[in-house]
């Protein structure tokens, strides 16, 4: 959007324009002590849209949150890592009852994505940008995130 006259729409904007046409996956990002309610006015926001919807978050505090507050849409982990302690705190995570997680596909394979996808939940990769990452997201994942490339011509 830089250097243009375009600008990033509201929720409200967003959700008028795609109607329902096809889902959309939120990532919701925070500025802990700093976002205050704001969990809370993206699910009023999403009380009139009548499309598919799940809400994903690097945050722990906002997936809390949400979690806190009964989401009625689909929460996911947005996750990366390759080290014991960052899979601990991942794990810690999935005992919220989250629903799926999104992984970095520069992180993987890993033990964490491994277990979560035997155990039956869903993992997303991201952000897949050529034909070899997204071989790889095949094997390792359930769906994935892309820029750069169209998948189906790859």
């Amino acid at each position: 959007i830089g250097r243009t006259k375009d600008a990033i729409p509201t929720l409200k904007k967003l959700f008028d324009r795609v109607a329902g046409q096809v889902p959309i996956v939120l990532e919701l990002k925070g500025r802990k002590d700093e976002d205050d309610g704001f969990v809370g006015a993206v699910l009023e926001e999403l009380e009139d849209y009548d499309g598919k919807v799940a809400i994903m978050s690097f945050d722990h505090w906002l997936l809390e949150e949400l979690i806190e507050l009964d989401c009625p849409y689909p929460v996911g982990l947005t996750a990366e890592g390759v080290r014991e302690e960052k899979f601990a705190e991942h794990e810690a995570m999935m005992k919220l009852g989250l629903d799926f997680v999104s992984y970095g596909i520069l992180h993987m394979p890993n033990r964490f994505v491994t277990e979560i996808r035997q155990g039956g939940t869903p993992v997303i990769t991201w952000t897949v940008r050529t034909p070899d990452m997204r071989e790889r997201s095949e094997q390792q994942a359930d769906q994935m995130t892309f820029e750069g490339f169209d998948p189906d011509a790859a």
